[in-house]
């Protein structure tokens, strides 16, 4: 008797189990889902997009919002404002047709980015990384004229190059070879800069932000 009644609980807990998948099927089937694009691998501000580097993905339609794109012909062939991360949803407000006005995201609205080339023995210092403070020294050439030495003050590095344009990101002031440095300024610094060309050494000196006692 007590086997019969063990036997007709398992049948029991087995159907209940077989409703209870069967109504979480049902459940799923009555969400509809649809194709949206997204990133297949991490896509930088700034860079044109090709089809090899969108997958398809499947989202709820209640999840689809009018800003994400569902048409490659859309997307292919735009321009990146901001960096995208892979498995990202690809949206309108991304991408620009065009590679211009591009949002730099590291840079406040409005400032400047110029890159220029400084020898290691013109950068004093020790390490420079992007993010960097420093001051700027711009020397006369002529040191027998009455032009005083101008000092750009509290830059900010934005990056470093190498020679040859590869991106490094961090370099020892005390090593050969040219370096490329981006950095952040104002327009008026932008005009200070151009127009020293030619006429001053532009000489750099790395500020300390390390609240470090030097004593």
């Amino acid at each position: 008797m007590r086997r019969n009644k063990q036997i007709i609980l398992t049948i029991l807990i087995t159907l209940i189990l077989l409703i209870l998948v069967w109504l979480a099927g049902q459940n799923r089937s009555s969400v509809k889902y649809a194709a949206a694009y997204a990133a297949r691998c991490d896509i930088p501000a700034g860079f044109q997009i090709t089809a090899d580097q969108l997958i398809t993905v499947e989202i709820p339609e209640e999840l689809l919002t009018d800003s994400y794109l569902t048409d490659a012909s859309l997307i292919v062939g735009q321009w990146t404002t901001l960096p995208i991360q892979t498995g990202e949803l690809i949206s309108k407000p991304r991408l620009t047709p065009e590679a211009s006005g591009l949002v730099y995201p590291d840079s406040g609205p409005g400032r400047r980015l110029m890159t220029i080339e400084l020898e290691a023995v013109d950068a004093n210092g020790f390490w420079l990384a992007a993010g960097s403070r420093v001051d700027l020294f711009l020397i006369p050439r002529n040191r027998e004229s009455l032009t005083d030495i101008q000092v750009l003050e509290n830059v900010r590095i934005m990056d470093i190059f190498s020679e040859d344009g590869e991106k490094t990101g961090l370099a020892p002031t005390t090593s050969g070879g040219a370096k490329l440095i981006c950095l952040d300024l104002c327009l008026e610094q932008v005009h200070i800069i151009n127009n020293a060309a030619g006429l001053y050494t532009i000489r750099l000196a790395a500020i300390n932000e390390s609240a470090t006692d030097s004593d």
